[in-house]
């Protein structure tokens, strides 16, 4: 497989248009530079650049092939990104747990913020209803976003906003014309429980 030093060297001469402008933004002799092209041409059998002009003009073939070479040296930059990254204090990838009454619309200006400041971070979110705190217990989490009265010793707390849940019962209610309504008052009618999901499952990306 050819080097994808002699990949750059030949994108940066498509860019520059012109080997001598090349060998300067490169720190390298023009020598150098055309001994990476004729690797890469020696190597595919295949003419990049014109001997015809003056100045370096891609062949049919070249144009094909720059577009191919352009790509790969973007992924090869992303992945040294990454790999530095993995190395760093900046997570490779975040897992994050927000319950469902949080406000959606903070939940997207959070993800766009992460991926402003953090292109490179996988995100794995979950939508979960009253799970947060013990999916950050079992380790299927590293940040959990929800509302709870108590709190465990084994959690780091920390508070960023408030959610006020309004409460509604219908005008047909038998109670609904009680000034007040205690549990006593609501034992003797259905309730609806809304239940959180398993904890045997595994953290999907969305």
């Amino acid at each position: 497989m050819i080097a994808l030093e002699h990949l750059h060297v030949i994108n940066v001469i498509h860019q520059e248009g012109s080997f001598r402008k090349a060998s300067e933004r490169l720190f390298k002799a023009r020598s150098a530079v055309s001994y990476s092209v004729k690797q890469v041409e020696e190597y595919y059998q295949i003419e990049i650049f014109s001997r015809d002009t003056y100045r370096p003009e891609l062949t049919r073939n070249g144009k094909i092939l720059i577009n191919k070479i352009q790509h790969l040296l973007s992924e090869a930059n992303d992945f040294d990104m990454f790999a530095r990254q993995m190395n760093s204090e900046v997570e490779a990838e975040l897992r994050i747990s927000i319950s469902a009454i949080f406000a959606m619309d903070k939940v997207t200006k959070l993800l766009e913020k992460l991926k402003q400041e953090f292109p490179k971070t996988i995100i794995h979110l979950d939508i979960e209803t009253a799970s947060g705190e013990r999916m950050l217990l079992d380790d299927l989490v590293d940040i959990g976003i929800y509302g709870g009265l108590e709190q465990d010793t084994r959690v780091q707390y920390r508070c960023i906003d408030h959610c006020k849940l309004p409460v509604f019962i219908s005008d047909k209610f038998p109670l609904a014309n009680k000034s007040s309504i205690n549990q006593a008052d609501l034992i003797n009618f259905p309730q609806v429980v809304v239940k959180s999901l398993s904890f045997n499952f595994e953290v999907r990306q969305k």
